[in-house]
């Protein structure tokens, strides 16, 4: 009885403890929640602090709590962008995060955006983010290349390759561009025909696909006309390994998968399309070398030029980069491996990015018909024999008011909204205070592009804004909740949807003439609309980019091609 009785004790002490502790718990977690909230409340109603540190939004846990504590669990995954904007609005400027233990200042004003972006790499390098979607990618198969490298790496990787993507040599890609565009017109025709929606997405994806195939690389993979049983390698190879970048990205249980469960099928079958890419690529090289040698050998250097085929791509220019010098011992030659990392990102950056930016597009042009039908009036207008599909930069310098329209897309939806980065010395911002080396920096992009500060009607689609003689009319006609110095706000500093400084798109001159001229041709040839039970406006889905989470739309061929 007695040992019963002790017993009885015992538990009765180790259940009271552990209900102590709860309560302890419990009361503490109430404190700081109300201490917190207070705070929060405090900074939104005065816009200042006690002690002149940077706000913060409520946090799920204390920061001491490691790596879920802090914001870690208030953050949801494909929502972050718009939880990091909703807090600049909030806080009215640039506030603080506590992620994974670390401490993130969010930079949302003007002025230091472009002072960081013009600093680095030299004061600033890639973030928390970016190396995280770098490690991402290195274990689905895109391995370091321009958009991840830092320093002298990076350097000599920009010397060779950007010079291929400007507007001289993107002039010589528009009859591929064109070509390109044709089949996928045609392509854009047949689900016309049948009436099934086309599911932009995927079908944009596959057009910028075969154009960087085929510009870039001189490889016609045929992604537009792939089929179940006749599909595109390539493209099939991308669309995998993005989906588990994704995964990634913003899923735990899919990390532990991939590093210790390597059999699981989306694991081993990612690993075998990134090999399937590798050797597209592969082959791609192989041939540009064969092709370069026999041009070297019957035409010289100069065959090279304007030549649309395998022997005036990108790669081919690559391959043949010298330093200014034809002294071969001065040649800037990427190696085998180096040649193979950098033309597999250029594949996966090409394809997601434009292709994202050309479904905003064509939401936009479904909501605003008129603004579809002066593109069409635009179109026929510039190219009139080849039903508005322009091919050539002439003819492209004319399409004023559908570059306007990518342009306005660009800036209200650039799938690019935030940058990450990590300061390499100490950094004083306009209001004074100092970012010490070390500290993890978020900038958001998109919040000062779409500022009422800096554009007038800021979040609403105008595409008129980019067309100087036409820019006060087209802002003037509604009223805008704020009207800027001398009573329309247009800074074009502010557009920063293709970054800013050094480290600026390389590929945005290709992207924009993409998108100008398969924004003409569709325009010319199809009347638009939303498709049935199409979200309006689509989700936006966000995770190492940004973009509609889908977007259906059906087409109509116009009168005259009925």
């Amino acid at each position: 009885m007695m040992e019963y009785l002790a017993g009885r004790k015992v538990e009765v002490v180790v259940v009271g403890s552990v209900a102590m502790l709860a309560w302890v718990a419990l009361s503490y977690y109430w404190w700081w929640r109300s201490s917190e909230a207070a705070r929060v409340k405090n900074f939104v109603r005065s816009h200042s602090s006690s002690d002149g540190s940077l706000p913060s939004p409520m946090p799920a846990l204390p920061r001491w709590c490691g790596f879920i504590g802090g914001h870690t669990l208030v953050m949801q995954p494909g929502e972050t962008v718009w939880q990091l904007e909703g807090w600049a609005k909030e806080f009215g400027g640039d506030y603080e995060l506590y992620l994974a233990g670390n401490k993130v200042t969010v930079v949302s004003g003007l002025s230091d955006i472009r002072r960081i972006l013009t600093l680095r790499p030299s004061k600033f390098k890639r973030g928390i983010v970016t190396n995280q979607t770098k490690w991402a990618s290195e274990q689905v198969g895109v391995q370091s290349s321009l958009f991840f490298e830092e320093g002298k790496t990076w350097g000599r990787s920009r010397r060779l390759i950007s010079p291929n993507l400007n507007g001289h040599n993107v002039a010589a890609m528009l009859p591929i561009i064109a070509k390109v565009g044709e089949r996928f017109c045609g392509k854009l025709g047949d689900k016309a025909d049948a009436r099934e929606v086309v599911t932009s997405r995927d079908s944009f994806a596959r057009f910028t696909h075969d154009i960087v195939a085929l510009a870039a690389f001189g490889v016609d993979v045929g992604a537009i006309t792939a089929t179940e049983e006749e599909p595109c390698p390539s493209f099939d190879a991308i669309e995998r390994i993005t989906s588990a970048l994704i995964s990634l990205m913003g899923k735990p249980a899919e990390i532990l998968k991939w590093k210790y469960l390597p059999m699981v099928p989306w694991v081993r079958e990612t690993k075998q399309h990134s090999r399937r890419l590798e050797n597209v690529i592969q082959g791609a090289v192989n041939a540009v070398r064969a092709d370069a040698k026999l041009a070297d050998a019957n035409l010289g250097d100069s065959a090279a030029e304007g030549d649309v085929g395998i022997g005036g791509t990108m790669l081919r220019k690559i391959i043949g980069a010298t330093n200014g010098s034809a002294n071969s011992s001065d040649r800037m030659l990427f190696n085998e491996r180096e040649l193979m990392h950098q033309a597999n990102g250029l594949f996966v950056a090409a394809t997601e990015t434009t292709a994202l930016t050309l479904c905003w597009c064509m939401y936009y042009l479904t909501k605003n018909p008129k603004a579809a039908l002066r593109c069409r009036a635009e179109a026929l207008k510039v190219a009139p024999e080849s039903d508005g599909m322009v091919s050539t930069a002439e003819q492209l310098k004319r399409l004023r008011f559908c570059a306007a329209v990518f342009k306005e897309a660009l800036r209200l939806r650039t799938p690019a909204p935030r940058l990450s980065f990590t300061c390499t010395e100490d950094f004083t911002m306009k209001s004074g205070r100092v970012l010490k080396k070390g500290t993890a920096v978020l900038t958001l992009n998109r919040a000062v592009g779409i500022s009422e500060d800096f554009f007038t009607r800021g979040d609403e689609f105008v595409p008129e804004r980019w067309i100087s003689s036409e820019r006060e009319k087209a802002l003037s006609e509604k009223q805008s909740t704020w009207i800027g110095k001398g009573g329309i706000s247009h800074e074009e500093e502010a557009f920063l949807s293709m970054g800013h400084g050094p480290r600026i798109c390389p590929g945005q001159d290709m992207a924009k003439a993409e998108g100008a001229i398969i924004i003409a041709a569709i325009c010319a040839r199809f009347d638009l609309s939303l498709a049935p039970g199409q979200a309006d406006p689509p989700e936006e889905y966000s995770s190492f980019t940004c973009g509609p989470k889908e977007f259906n739309m059906i087409l109509t061929r116009t009168a005259k091609d009925e």
